[in-house]
């Protein structure tokens, strides 16, 4: 048996017959891509050299390895290629191929292929041939494109040059002049005819630059006094409006419709708002419309308060009609039987009777001397302070200070529930129309004082009563009493003898 290898996809076989390897390559398992040795020999050749140099089995001339494009010559210089193992791009001696050669990154031997497989050649070896055709078809393509172009637009700024020059000169002419608005139009009548052309004649894009250049700003011109007049056409326009808005409100407020005049005046202040400019009529104008909707809410409001009150007078003439067709009796805005009015009176006369004032009558004396006794105790301080008083009264007790302030002080004590009273010459101290309940009657004496010791102790228990009583000096008493409804209540006190 012959000792033939052959490598196919990086793996070495063999050793093998001549008899295989004819046998793959007519299976088309083995190509000029495929590297064989045969026995004998040291270096690697395609299969097809290898057969035919040996003479034996010549590959047929329809076997599929015949029918593939050539292989490319070995590299007889240096093959590049990549590591099993790690995949680190190495280089070793064509004398090498075939052989196992140590990789210096990973340290592992690795087989070296008959030819290179990395690199830019290997690359565009592996390109099919209809790559390439395609890719000079489009290059084809774009260069025949770019020349009907180039000669579209040449034989278009050739028929359009003239007319370009002539709108170019014509616009800055007519600008010079001062007629603006026809040199505005024949520059953008220049533009429009150029659009969006990339003009190649440097002096066409000078004529249209320079057109350009004198039209632009007179443009801008043109353009803001357009702006301009449109504004003072809308203002005028506004103005004219708002007066109408404004007769229209005033119309409606004359005829009585009030809500309509303030809907209005609403919609009117709204209009204001969204077109007012600078000029002082819109502002007036704000004034004038706010005073005529303040004026129509009033009176809207009045007349529908008085709508509120005719309907409520309708509607109790309709329920007192009601109530005087059922026999009913309508007493303090209530509507009552006649045995509940009746009775209702009664109640209201025995309240009346319960709450009836009285009169109180106290008489104060002091002791003169043995030989003359008692007499009289003429300008004594009488006060009936309610159970129950909230507060305090005001200063009040000190004798001849009382009857000076006297009326100034009866009201202040009256609207707390007290009374006061200055007893006459002839000691008495009379209180009419006192309301029924419980007092206690402070009584100060006019004539008789007291030691100060015993003074400090009256005016301790009267601070409960009184803002400030620590200033009288007369002796003090007071006393319970208790009024009945249409009472008369008469109660005699006596100071004594004076202390000094």
């Amino acid at each position: 048996m012959s000792g033939w290898h052959y490598i196919k996809d990086g793996q070495v076989y063999g050793p093998v017959s001549v008899e295989m390897i004819t046998d793959l390559v007519d299976k088309g398992e083995l190509g000029d891509l495929d590297q064989v040795q045969p026995d004998g020999m040291t270096g690697w050749v395609s299969p097809a050299a290898a057969l035919s140099t040996a003479g034996r089995n010549a590959v047929p001339a329809d076997s599929p390895a015949l029918q593939q494009k050539a292989s490319p010559p070995l590299q007889r210089g240096v093959i590049k290629y990549y590591c099993d193992h790690c995949g680190t791009f190495l280089e070793s001696a064509a004398s090498f191929a075939g052989r196992q050669d140590a990789c210096p990154a990973c340290g592992k031997a690795t087989l070296v292929p008959p030819e290179s497989t990395a690199g830019a050649g290997v690359f565009f070896r592996k390109i099919p041939m209809s790559v390439y055709i395609g890719s000079v078809t489009v290059i084809l393509a774009v260069v025949v494109t770019l020349g009907v172009w180039l000669a579209v637009r040449d034989t278009w700024e050739r028929d359009h040059s003239a007319e370009i020059h002539q709108l170019s000169k014509q616009t800055i002419l007519l600008i010079h002049a001062g007629n603006n608005e026809k040199g505005v139009a024949n520059c953008e009548a220049m533009l429009a005819l150029v659009g969006d052309r990339q003009l190649g004649d440097s002096r066409l894009v000078d004529a249209v630059a320079k057109a350009k250049s004198v039209a632009e700003p007179v443009r801008e011109q043109l353009l803001e006094q357009r702006r301009l007049e449109e504004a003072r056409r809308r203002e005028a326009d506004n103005l004219a409006k708002l007066r109408i808005l404004e007769d229209q409100i005033v119309a409606l407020a004359q005829n009585g419709a009030f809500a309509q005049a303030t809907l209005q005046a609403d919609k009117t202040l709204d209009f204001i708002q969204s077109n007012r400019t600078d000029n002082t009529e819109f502002t007036a104008a704000i004034g004038r419309v706010t005073e005529v909707k303040r004026t129509a809410q009033v009176r809207l409001d009045e007349q529908r308060a008085h709508e509120v009150e005719q309907a409520r007078v309708a509607e109790q003439r309709r329920i007192d009609a009601e109530n005087e067709a059922k026999g009913l009796i309508k007493i303090d805005g209530k509507w009552i039987s006649r045995e509940q009015a009746e009775l209702a009176k009664l109640r209201a006369e025995i309240e009346a009777m319960k709450n009836k004032p009285g009169k109180v009558i106290i008489t104060v004396t002091w002791k003169y001397n043995d030989f003359v006794g008692n007499k009289a105790d003429a300008d004594a301080v009488v006060v009936l302070v309610p159970e129950g008083l909230q507060g305090k009264l005001p200063d009040c007790l000190a004798p001849g200070f009382a009857k000076i302030v006297l009326e100034g002080r009866r009201k202040a004590l009256e609207n707390k529930g007290a009374y006061i009273e200055i007893a006459g010459g002839d000691g008495k101290a009379t209180f009419n129309r006192v309301k029924p309940g419980k007092y206690t009657a402070v009584i100060v004496s006019n004539n008789t004082r007291e030691d100060s010791v015993q003074n400090k102790l009256q005016m301790k228990s009267l601070e409960r009563y009184f803002d400030d009583p620590s200033t009288i000096l007369h002796k003090v008493t007071t006393m319970k009493i208790e009024l009945l409804a249409d009472e008369t209540f008469e109660k005699s006190y006596d100071f004594g003898l004076t202390r000094w």
